[in-house]
């Protein structure tokens, strides 16, 4: 695990390099919510009827009709997608449904059985889609399918291969068998932890120190309030100074004008 020092030149790197928009739109975020909608889908008849999302979701009448737009009784695909889309780019996390009880697989360890069991095209790593089913049968169901990809996939190919899967079971069993699971459960709790960092004098402090994996605008709020402000790019660069005046950063990206850069705006800014 390594432990980067964040400063301000990580946000115009970030506008070319980062891909955010991984976990909320394209064909992953498609793939994903399909797979979902496969484990809501329990008889496998090609909609996901009132006891279905019951059971697997566990969703009363008012939040069963948010994603049965047409009101005939029964959630399709497209009003599946459409909800699931919704969720998540507002900066929300659709949790997994539960599959048919028979059909949860039993825990894995090793790479080779997580890629016998959930490799479903067999080519040899786990994309989202594929992970959206392992996070189903994990016991945390908590995480998510797109930051565990972001995180782990070493190489950008979209696909968490067998290197990268062994990284990933390692981190998240350690991380599992020290924290206490009835209060750490998702992948922010696991590893978005702010460390201070010490200073002999105020002029040399410096941001406090986050070790990964851990999303780029969490790296990038450096006080944790959920938005991204000139103070925060201030912080970032300490001890140290930029060229780039911090409020032309925000400028650019704070479509809004309210002089805070939301996950959404980060998130658009990359695209």
């Amino acid at each position: 695990m390594h432990t980067h020092r964040i400063s301000v030149s990580l946000v115009l790197a970030a506008t070319a390099t980062l891909s955010f928009a991984a976990q909320r739109g394209g064909d992953d975020a498609a793939g994903a919510a399909g797979a979902y909608f496969g484990m809501a889908d329990w008889n496998a008849d090609g909609h996901v009827s009132f006891k279905e999302a019951q059971q697997s979701m566990g969703l009363d009448r008012q939040a069963f009709a948010t994603f049965d737009t047409d009101r005939d009784g029964r959630i399709q695909l497209n009003e599946f997608v459409a909800r699931y889309t919704t969720i998540v780019e507002r900066g929300g996390v659709f949790l997994a449904p539960t599959p048919k009880p028979e059909s949860k697989a039993p825990d894995t360890q090793s790479p080779e059985q997580l890629l016998a069991l959930y490799d479903e095209d067999k080519d040899g790593g786990l994309s989202e889609s594929e992970l959206v089913r392992f996070v189903a049968d994990s016991k945390n169901r908590d995480l998510d399918p797109a930051t565990l990809l972001s995180s782990f996939d070493r190489d950008a190919s979209k696909r968490l291969e067998n290197a990268e899967l062994a990284e990933m079971k390692a981190k998240l069993d350690s991380k599992a068998s020290s924290a206490d699971t009835s209060s750490k459960k998702t992948l922010a709790d696991l590893f978005e932890t702010r460390t201070p960092r010490e200073a002999k004098t105020a002029a040399g402090r410096e941001p406090a120190r986050i070790a990964g994996p851990a999303r780029d605008f969490v790296r990038l709020d450096e006080d944790g309030d959920g938005a991204i402000t000139v103070k925060d790019l201030l912080e970032l660069q300490r001890p140290t100074t930029m060229p780039v005046r911090p409020q032309a950063i925000l400028s650019t990206i704070d479509t809004d004008g309210d002089g805070r850069i939301t996950p959404a705006e980060l998130e658009a800014s990359m695209r």
